[in-house]
């Protein structure tokens, strides 16, 4: 995995106090399937969130959910994104990022 940001497991990131991190996550949102965060934190921030189409896209292809957050305050946090479809009531995939913020 070439991008230190792209999430594919359970995975820690390091951010200082202040500072952007961002969480990237491979997905195909013509599926229907996107990532969620299920639930921020206390001290972290959601600045923004978007997808990029993989630069070879083609219609129905994939690409990168970005996922911009702000650290607050120091600590250790958890981050839960699960996979779904707005309309099903059970995620198919989740991913935990937890973040070191010093």
């Amino acid at each position: 995995m070439d991008d230190p940001h792209r999430v594919c497991c359970h995975t820690v990131i390091r951010a200082t106090v202040g500072g952007a991190f961002r969480v990237d996550l491979d997905s195909t949102p013509v599926s229907g399937y996107r990532w969620r965060l299920r639930e921020l934190p206390d001290g972290i921030e959601l600045v923004d969130a978007d997808f990029t189409p993989a630069s070879n896209a083609r219609l129905g292809a994939g690409g990168i959910q970005h996922f911009e957050l702000r650290a607050a305050v120091a600590g250790r946090f958890s981050l839960t994104f699960t996979l779904e479809r707005s309309w099903e009531a059970t995620a198919v995939d989740s991913r935990v990022v937890d973040v070191e913020v010093s």
